[in-house]
Order: structure tokens, then C-alpha cells, then sequence
């Protein structure tokens, strides 16, 4: 398989209906089994091999700062709109300030 699958947004399989990907690290390009993860947002067909799992210290580091979300009890994590306090029949409670758009509530 010949080309970059990064710029590809669509599964690449072959003709044996086997699933095909990249690595992001070395360049690699092989069936799914040869890789120990692959996928996510904007990766459709990029992973990591386990040749570059084992062998390259890149590949082993985590970026967990990437992956954490910020709380912010003051904003609505469905919209980023404010939340306000208000006062319902069973006590007071928190809504999105875009309702009726948003109808989040805490």
C-alpha cells in the first residue's frame, strides 16, 4: 500500500477485508494485528506499533496534560455557557444561562 494514510479519512482495508494502518512514529504500514493501539480523533488509520512500543521511547511516553479537562463548576461542560442558580420546586439548583438552547442542570 503505497501513499500517507494520515491525510486518509476513510478505514483502508484490503482485499481480504483486513484492516490496514500507519505508524505514527516510524512510518510502518500493516495489518491490525502488528499494532497495540490505533485510532482517535483526526487518526482513522494511525497507530502504534509494537516494534516502536518496545523499542522507542517516544512511543511509551503518555501526554495525560492533553487529555485532562479543565472543571469549572461556574460553566456548562455541554455548551461553555454560565451557569446560573436558580430556585425550583424540589430546592435550588444550577442551569445553563443559554436555556432554552442548552438544557443543562446540576
Amino acid at each position: 500500500m503505497a501513499g500517507d494514510f494520515k491525510n486518509i479519512d476513510y478505514i483502508i482495508k484490503d482485499s481480504n477485508g483486513k484492516r490496514w494502518f500507519q505508524c505514527e512514529f516510524c512510518g510502518k504500514k500493516a495489518a491490525e494485528e502488528e499494532f497495540v493501539s490505533h485510532g482517535g480523533k483526526g487518526k482513522v488509520n494511525i497507530g502504534k506499533c509494537y516494534d516502536c512500543l518496545k523499542n522507542n521511547p517516544a512511543a511509551n511516553v503518555k501526554n495525560h496534560q492533553n487529555n485532562k479537562k479543565i472543571f469549572d463548576p461556574n460553566v456548562c461542560p455541554q455548551c461553555g455557557g454560565q451557569l446560573v442558580q436558580r430556585s425550583g420546586k424540589f430546592g435550588p439548583f444550577r442551569e445553563c444561562s443559554n436555556y432554552p438552547k442548552c438544557n443543562f442542570t446540576r
